[in-house]
């Protein structure tokens, strides 16, 4: 089930999954987690989108980039769309993108005023190391 899934000890959620599909009806399942960041353990949250039936054939890293967050634009769509083909997504808000725990509202503007692109990367080192201890990463990948 979901929870054997989120079997990392810095993962605090993401035990049930809290939407399957989209409004055009694309087939996959998105659960989220929280990771503690490298720096001042700060919360990276993010979201784990999977193919439907969970039989995912590779997975992709989805990087919001900098000044974005991870359910902006069109970063869920490419997610969804990318589980419904059968790869595993996984992406992050880092932990200095400003987003609050509601994963929509720019609530933590302190974060933002001192995030850094060297502490973007030491998250984005953090969820590909956790993604890599969950069995889902193998060498070489990429990062979408």
């Amino acid at each position: 089930g979901w929870a054997a899934r989120s079997r990392g000890d810095r993962v605090t959620s993401g035990a049930a999954p809290l939407e399957r599909g989209d409004a055009a009806g694309t087939p996959f399942a998105r659960w989220s987690f929280t990771l503690a960041a490298a720096h001042e353990g700060l919360p990276i949250r993010g979201d784990v989108y999977e193919p439907a039936d969970g039989a995912a054939r590779a997975t992709a890293l989805v990087v919001h980039g900098w000044k974005g967050f991870a359910r902006w634009g069109f970063f869920p769509l490419v997610a969804a769309r990318l589980a419904a083909a059968g790869v595993r997504a996984v992406a992050h808000d880092a932990s200095g993108s400003g987003v609050g725990p509601d994963r929509e509202t720019f609530s933590e503007p302190a974060r933002f005023e001192a995030n850094t692109f060297s502490r973007e990367l030491d998250d984005l080192e953090t969820v590909r190391a956790w993604a890599e201890s969950q069995g889902w990463l193998a060498r070489p990948y990429g990062v979408l």
